[in-house]
């Protein structure tokens, strides 16, 4: 419940040309050898979370990017 009510209250907070900037924002962001991903690589509309190693693999096979920057995490890793 304190998710969502903070969802609803943030969401109330954008004007209707604000939303409709951040719904057109791209998902990912490539600059070099460098990806920057809001989640995981191989689905990022997805939004879901790398915990694992395996997680983290499959990211890597998912693009030729070197460097991976992810920004949906609650757990900071490098």
């Amino acid at each position: 419940d304190q998710a969502r009510r903070s969802t609803e209250w943030t969401a109330a907070q954008f004007s209707a040309e604000d939303l409709d900037r951040l719904g057109s924002a791209p998902l990912t962001l490539e600059a070099e050898d460098i990806l920057f991903v809001h989640a995981e690589t191989p689905s990022p509309d997805e939004f879901g979370y790398v915990e694992t190693t395996e997680d983290a693999s499959a990211c890597f096979a998912a693009t030729d990017a070197r460097f991976i920057f992810i920004g949906h995490t609650h757990i900071p890793l490098v």
